[in-house]
């Protein structure tokens, strides 16, 4: 029992692991189709999650500013609820918009850390 408790620990942090490693590639693409599109790199980015119909919404908010006027470029995809831990998938079920930016933030640092 033990150490079946054990293995599924394993599979859920290997399963976590997996999404913001996922997240963090996606980041780096939708950053560089952003720069590409408009020929700025953002001075800011926010990452939500939202249930839809057929899976979870990744959604990235990418802001630029020219002069006094910020820009606001998203970028979105489908992903399968699956590959959603689940705590996150729970709020996103009980908001319209799950914020994970924080939680992105904290996920760099505990690599950056490591």
């Amino acid at each position: 029992m033990i150490l079946t408790a054990l293995l599924l620990g394993v599979a859920v942090g290997a399963l976590v692991a997996v999404f913001w490693k996922d997240i963090v590639g996606w980041l780096q693409r939708a950053a560089e189709a952003v720069k590409k599109a408009i020929g700025k790199i953002a001075n800011g980015v926010t990452v939500a999650v939202k249930k839809v119909y057929d899976g979870m919404e990744e959604l990235s908010r990418h802001y630029t500013k020219t002069g006094t006027q910020w820009q606001e470029t998203i970028v979105s995809r489908v992903i399968s609820e699956n590959d959603v831990p689940e705590n996150i998938r729970k709020r996103a079920e009980m908001q319209e918009e799950a914020d994970i930016t924080d939680d992105l933030n904290e996920q760099l640092n505990e690599l950056e850390l490591a």
